[in-house]
């Protein structure tokens, strides 16, 4: 009654690598969650290769962040790389189909390597100057994680929603 899951499975392994998104109520309410743990061979092994840029975008989060310094540089109160201007100023936002806030900063953290097979977990209200916390510990760059659950969502709802204008 108070979890859930999401399952992808790839139709191949080879070619271009398609972003992926949802959005969906948590009982981590103050925690922003993102279902990172890898199944393989039927079993959730200590750590995984990731290859992830994972994205958000959150009110709290852009209350926060100090100016954009580069497209590296991570954020000292959230731990994400902030993007340097507002979605509406780099995104088609009519192609988002409502994911994309127009007015809000885009945060991404990137996941690369061999790594800890656990869930992510971002503090909602970040603490000015102090780095949010996750639970997977400061081994992680994030963003590659957040931006392709983010992004494989929206090119997979515009395909749907493109279909379905096609009929």
């Amino acid at each position: 009654a108070d979890y859930s899951f999401a399952v992808f499975q790839l139709k191949e392994l080879q070619g271009k690598p398609h972003p992926m998104a949802f959005e969906f109520e948590t009982r981590h309410g103050d925690e922003i969650f993102f279902p990172t743990v890898h199944i393989h061979d039927g079993e959730v092994h200590a750590r995984e290769l990731f290859d992830h840029t994972l994205y958000l975008q959150n009110i709290k989060f852009d209350k926060v962040v100090g100016r954009y310094a580069n497209y590296h540089s991570k954020d000292r109160s959230t731990g994400f790389v902030r993007s340097k201007d507002v979605a509406r100023q780099y995104c088609n936002i009519q192609k988002s189909a409502g994911i994309l806030e127009p007015d809000l900063l885009l945060h991404r953290i990137e996941m690369r390597g061999r790594l800890p097979n656990k869930d992510v977990f971002a503090a909602v209200q970040p603490k000015r100057g102090k780095p949010t916390g996750y639970r997977l510990g400061q081994i992680l760059p994030i963003a590659p994680l957040l931006g392709l659950c983010g992004l494989s969502w929206f090119f997979n709802r515009r395909n749907e929603v493109q279909s379905q204008d096609e009929v």
